[in-house]
């Protein structure tokens, strides 16, 4: 049996990523709706909804009441209508815990298709399936590889097709017609997720790059021109389907474009290097050195890679994109960074990390695959151990609504800059108080944290950290203050039951 699996490496690799996938059924019906970002799915569902009446013009205003993100719209078409259906013929609520479980199973598939996308990029630059299976491992231990699969994201989606279209390129498929195709392809992913703009940036000039390199510098004038042709065709019909209901997608793009501010500018340059330190931990440390060490055999060193070229100028276009970001962000202040923005440099992260590893004999090469996946297990085993525990707000809010009702329930909060999911003043009916059941944002001045004194007649039935206890949570719009408050004083979701005989004392 042994020999067996030493003979077949690829084997060990399957196994791993097989249960690397189970493992992520644990976290099927909790945290969906989560965040405000969420509510532009109920959008798709309201499309679904004039599709059945046949109304054409609401269906268009539907799709791009979703700020700038109409092709995300028309692809939760599929999850809102599996929803629909469901509330149509059985009375299933559109926040429950069906729903979040339909939603995760369209994100399970995303995140299937983009596993399998990424095998073939890794083994397209890499020439060696046995460090593409490794490299898909490695990928799916990544906390950003799992946690948007309980929300209803874009992030995963738009780098689905991106991630796509660089492998077609790698694989030198140049015609006038791909080139098209290409670029009708690219602009839909941003049109999934418009803040993926930087990885559209960098893919067009690597295929120029690409087809200049193989052909000559005529040819790859065309190619771009034609890629950029099929990106304006579709950038034209988006327009002119939200001209058709009265919106205008070009003018709420340009709006949007000026709303990513919420983070910090100071960590322009520093973010990446935090985000994979602080979240993905000990495996991330280790990407990182990868990365640096495979940057450096890309620079100075002749190595027999296939695909040397290609590798260095992904790297160095990808590279520059990075610095030209973070200098609008550092010295413009335009622009911050968040961790979903991270993901559009994760492909040539990993592949320039795994490089060094494919220039080992075949004894390092394997103890060092054996050091690295144990190492990699072991982060992911700490990160689903706790993102599998995480506490949503508005999940245990529903659920006290669903079983108590509303006259049954009052809130209040500990701090001061809070938005409620849910605002009910004292009643005389009231018999639970709920504290902390929303989001706290900014999150800047603890003086104010004031603790909620219970009276004397409540008892205490739930005391939990809320979710931006989770470390990846706090990179999404937390500067660095923010998130030293939030490691000082993580925000609680308390909830205390009135004391029956008290209440009823109280009545009399």
């Amino acid at each position: 049996m042994i020999t067996t699996i030493i003979r077949k490496p690829n084997f060990i690799w399957k196994v791993l990523l097989f249960l690397l996938i189970l493992a992520r059924f644990a976290f099927v019906g909790k945290g969906f709706f989560a965040f405000p970002d969420e509510w532009r799915f109920t959008e798709s569902v309201e499309a679904v909804k004039a599709l059945v009446s046949f109304d054409t013009t609401d269906f268009w205003q539907h799709i791009f009441k979703t700020q700038g993100r109409p092709a995300d719209a028309f692809l939760k078409l599929i999850p809102a209508a599996v929803i629909y259906c469901a509330h149509h013929f059985f009375g299933t609520l559109l926040y429950s815990e069906f729903a979040a479980s339909v939603m995760f199973l369209f994100n399970f598939s995303i995140y299937l298709l983009l596993l399998r996308t990424y095998f073939n990029l890794f083994k397209t630059l890499l020439n060696n399936e046995h460090l593409a299976w490794f490299g898909v491992v490695i990928y799916s231990c990544l906390t950003l590889s799992f946690i948007s699969l309980r929300h209803s994201d874009p992030y995963d989606s738009s780098q689905l097709f991106f991630v796509w279209i660089l492998v077609q390129i790698c694989r030198s498929n140049f015609t006038l017609k791909s080139a098209f195709h290409y670029g009708f392809v690219a602009f839909f992913a941003y049109l999934v997720y418009p803040g993926n703009i930087l990885l559209y940036g960098i893919i067009a000039v690597f295929y120029g790059f690409t087809v200049y390199r193989k052909l000559n510098f005529k040819t790859a004038f065309f190619h771009v021109s034609t890629y950029g042709l099929g990106s304006l065709s579709l950038l034209l019909l988006t327009e002119l389907a939200s001209r058709f209901c009265g919106m205008s997608f070009l003018r709420e793009s340009l709006w949007l474009s000026t709303s990513i501010l919420q983070g910090s500018f100071s960590e322009a340059y520093t973010f990446i290097f935090k985000y994979f330190l602080e979240v993905e931990s000990v495996l991330g440390i280790a990407l990182l050195m990868g990365f640096f060490c495979g940057s450096i055999v890309l620079l100075i060193k002749q190595i027999p890679i296939l695909h040397k070229e290609k590798i260095l100028a992904l790297l160095l276009i990808s590279v520059a994109f990075f610095l030209f970001y973070a200098s609008a962000s550092f010295f413009l202040e335009k622009v911050v960074w968040y961790a979903r923005l991270l993901k559009q440099f994760v492909p040539i992260l990993l592949v320039v990390a795994l490089l060094p590893l494919s220039l080992l004999s075949k004894k390092w090469q394997n103890s060092s695959l054996t050091f690295f996946s144990l190492l990699a297990l072991i982060s992911f085993a700490l990160s689903w151990k706790e993102y599998r525990t995480v506490n949503y707000p508005r999940d245990l809010l529903f659920a006290q609504l669903q079983q108590h009702g509303k006259t049954a329930i009052q809130t209040t909060t500990e701090f001061k800059n809070f938005i409620p999911f849910y605002a009910q003043q004292p009643t005389k009916n009231a018999s639970y108080t709920l504290v902390n059941f929303g989001i706290v944002f900014p999150y800047r001045e603890l003086s104010d944290y004031r603790v909620y004194r219970p009276k004397s007649n409540e008892t205490l039935v739930l005391d939990v950290p809320d979710c931006t206890a989770f470390k990846a949570y706090q990179f999404e719009g937390y500067n660095m203050e923010e998130r030293a408050n939030i490691d000082k004083q993580t925000p609680r979701l308390k909830i205390y039951r009135l004391n029956l005989e008290a209440k009823k004392a109280t009545a009399k």
